[in-house]
């Protein structure tokens, strides 16, 4: 703003008697009652909008505190979610390992299992059993009067009342 004085006298009269002040501002001249009463409305718009200003940040703060918790809130949730779910799946990953390993060693034992059973097969002789049934221990076929067949009728159990001769 700069401030100019006017006079309607020639240079050499003036003497500062009919001196004007004038404000000027951009392209608008104001004489000093109405430049004070333009300072004084600026002063009181810009007080307004201060005061505005405070008050839109003090809610500003306000809501960014409830966000900054709820968010908070948030991320704790979504840790403590991607955690749990980190342990599970190790948990899950290990009881898939252990079930693994307890397969294969399922797999190796019924193979031995059938190993074993092959070579009992395999070192059975009925005819040496027999032979042996007969030299040395004694045994001997049964003969026709020995020999009992019993017939069961359609029940599921039989009863026995005395020894079987």
């Amino acid at each position: 703003m700069q401030e100019i004085k006017a006079s309607n006298a020639s240079p050499a009269k003036s003497s500062g008697l009919n001196v004007k002040t004038y404000y000027v501002e951009g392209s608008n001249a104001y004489q000093p009652e109405e430049y004070d009463r333009i300072k004084r409305e600026r002063h009181r718009e810009k007080m307004r909008v201060d005061a505005r200003t405070k008050k839109n940040r003090s809610r500003a703060r306000a809501l960014n505190a409830k966000a900054v918790a709820s968010l908070t809130v948030a991320l704790v949730v979504v840790c403590l979610s991607l955690g749990s779910y980190i342990y599970v799946s190790a948990e899950v990953s290990s009881k898939q390992d252990k079930i693994a390993a307890l397969e294969s060693s399922l797999m190796d034992i019924q193979e031995e299992n059938n190993a074993k059973e092959d070579e009992i097969e395999l070192s059975t002789d009925l005819t040496k059993i027999k032979q042996r049934a007969i030299d040395d221990l004694d045994m001997q076929y049964p003969k026709s009067g020995q020999i009992i067949y019993y017939n069961v009728d359609s029940d599921d159990y039989m009863e026995q009342y005395e020894d079987i001769p």
